[in-house]
């Protein structure tokens, strides 16, 4: 065999270096039950924006056919369901498949059916232990199932929860929300410790909405959950930065600072000091906040490495909610004046993995 040259041992080193770490800036959309019902389409209509990035729902109550909570969801398809058979279905595996997407984030909640359809666990009563190893034994399926599909490929998976602030507001009981991410976050680091030469990463993260704001009882996920568990990465749903979004770089710098120590080693190894996402961030045309002066904040955080993520809800109108016009895209498949920001205010995406550390 002949011996590398410089430029090929400069290749060999850069491949090497994109195993150990993540590319620098990650631009993303969110596609989850807008008025566009349809994952190939978001798919299509990638390729229209600077970004490398999908997120979307990974559950029982949405399949991306059929309104969220339909009886019709998930029609014929074997049961019971579970986060690898939902997957595993065309319409999602094509997101894997497609080059032109770096990261793929999942939203993950394991399927449970209580009698009325494919849902998430049921938090708001004492869990059966029977329920938090089906939980567990579907985190673990479906990463399984990622690595054997796609471990040769240098792609992320990013799974993470939604707005666990929410998730307070709605059960309350906050060491009963930790330990279901807890459950879930463990379930992925056994099963990724199975693969330790796959080029894929998969990581887990947990979702946070208040940094200054906070519940009406005064508690934030953030104080009340985070210090509970370990994560690789915490992403940070930064609407409240948007009606003062000067403050961005101080929540980022802060929510990193205070949640640094219960980081993983796998994350704190690829995220290093910059482990916290934007989750989510946007603006509605609803709104009469001007577009590029509540948008050039999260793009800016981005560019300049403050985050390795920044997903903007979302490719298509909301389908329900008061306020609804926050789609990139038309009814009509046209671009929106966001649309049109978006792709104004952001350069291309550029590989700068062997310039640092995300």
């Amino acid at each position: 065999m002949a011996r590398p040259t410089k430029i090929n041992k400069k290749i060999v080193f850069f491949f090497a270096f994109f195993a150990a770490t993540l590319q620098a800036q990650h631009l993303g959309v969110y596609h989850w039950a807008g008025a566009v019902a349809s994952l190939s389409h978001a798919e299509a209509d990638l390729s229209r924006f600077p970004v490398d990035t999908i997120r979307i729902f990974l559950g029982g109550k949405y399949d991306y056919e059929h309104p969220e909570n339909s009886p019709d969801r998930f029609a014929g398809v074997p049961t019971p369901l579970t986060l690898s058979a939902i997957v595993a279905l065309p319409r999602y595996r094509a997101l894997f498949d497609d080059r032109k997407i770096q990261t793929v984030w999942l939203t993950t909640y394991p399927v449970f059916n209580y009698g009325k359809g494919p849902v998430e666990i049921d938090l708001t009563r004492n869990v059966p232990e029977a329920e938090w190893r089906q939980e567990s034994a579907q985190m673990a399926e479906l990463v399984e199932w990622l690595y054997r599909e796609y471990g040769s490929q240098a792609k992320v998976v990013l799974i993470s929860n939604n707005e666990t602030d929410e998730k307070l507001r709605q059960v309350g009981d906050a060491p009963r929300i930790a330990k279901d991410l807890a459950v879930r976050m463990t379930a992925v680091a056994q099963a990724r410790a199975k693969f330790p030469d796959a080029k894929l990463k998969v990581f887990f993260g947990a979702e946070i909405k208040l940094w200054h704001l906070a519940l009406p009882d005064g508690r934030r996920a953030l104080e009340a959950i985070l210090p509970l568990i370990h994560y690789d990465f915490v992403s940070f749903s930064a609407w409240e930065m948007v009606s003062n979004p000067a403050l961005l770089s101080r929540a980022l710098e802060d929510i990193n600072l205070r949640t640094s120590a219960n980081l993983t080693a796998e994350g704190r190894r690829s995220f290093a000091n910059h482990h916290v996402l934007i989750g989510e961030f946007g603006h509605a045309r609803e709104w009469t906040l001007p577009i590029e002066a509540t948008l050039k904040p999260f793009l800016d955080a981005l560019a300049s490495q403050k985050t390795p993520y920044a997903v903007y809800w979302q490719m298509y109108d909301n389908a329900a909610g008061e306020t609804r016009r926050f789609g990139l895209l038309d009814e009509n498949d046209h671009l929106t004046l966001e649309g049109a920001a978006i792709g104004k205010m952001y350069p291309p995406v550029r590989l700068r993995s062997a310039q640092g550390k995300p």
